[in-house]
């Protein structure tokens, strides 16, 4: 306050914390740039759904989808022990369908698609009771895996019903004119058969079909020289044509002189 002859002046003198105070004021550019980056944040999260809430969007639930569709594959080289477990049960597969001779095939295709159909509603559930992201990821590879089971099932299960019919498993009269889907329903039909013919082939007959399968896929010999039964004497000395001719010939005896 000071007093300039009868009237007085109050002015205000800024201290410092003062200023600091106006600064930190809002004005109206400010706030309606606040405004507009809380509108488009909220726009953004809906489009992308960035929240952690378990909802995610299109994109990522094809993004791993299909990511899963190709993992039977990429995680077997993904690791020395995926590698050894997926050629484990690879190698498993086809010794159990050579000591069958074929028997077992439409085993396999049934076990694999129960187990891609149970992964795929194993995931469906996951995806509907999400808590996070990344258990939705989690949950829509998990379907994309079931899904590729179910698919390469469905692709051998014809070439497995012929096999099981050349075995002598029971099957439709006209599994040949099958489509894909239709060999699929027939394997699981043949299931019964198939096993009470796998247990038998593996009981009487196992040896002979792993060497046939072995045969077939050209790991034996194939220039082995034939077997000779026991009850054929080969000749000690070999006949040549000629000594053949001159003991045909017949000895004459010779003419006695007439007196």
């Amino acid at each position: 306050m000071t007093e300039l002859g009868n009237v007085n002046y109050s002015y205000y003198i800024p201290n410092d914390t003062n200023i600091a105070k106006y600064n930190k004021m809002p004005s109206f550019k400010d706030y309606f740039n606040d405004s507009h980056d809380s509108f488009e944040k909220t726009t953004i999260s809906n489009a992308t759904d960035s929240n952690d809430d378990g909802k995610i969007s299109y994109e990522e639930k094809i993004k791993c989808f299909v990511k899963g569709l190709v993992s039977p594959i990429t995680s077997m080289f993904s690791s020395p022990k995926n590698f050894i477990t997926g050629a484990a049960m690879i190698l498993g597969g086809a010794a159990l369908i050579a000591a069958t001779g074929g028997a077992a095939a439409p085993l396999l295709v049934a076990a694999g698609v129960l187990t891609g159909g149970l992964q795929i509603g194993k995931g469906l559930y996951k995806a509907s009771t999400a808590q996070t992201d990344e258990e939705a990821k989690e949950a829509w590879n998990e379907m994309g895996s079931g899904t590729s089971f179910v698919g390469l099932s469905v692709l051998g299960a014809k070439s497995s019903v012929a096999q099981a019919e050349t075995a002598g498993v029971k099957v439709s009269p006209n599994a040949k004119n099958l489509n894909a889907f239709e060999a699929t329903i027939e394997c699981f039909k043949s299931v019964p058969s198939s096993i009470s013919k796998s247990f038998s082939e593996i009981t009487n007959n196992s040896g002979k079909n792993f060497s046939e399968f072995f045969s077939k896929v050209g790991v034996t010999d194939k220039k082995s020289k034939p077997k000779v039964n026991s009850d054929e004497k080969p000749d000690s000395k070999p006949q040549n044509s000629s000594n053949n001719a001159g003991s045909q010939e017949r000895k004459v005896p010779p003419e006695k002189p007439n007196k």
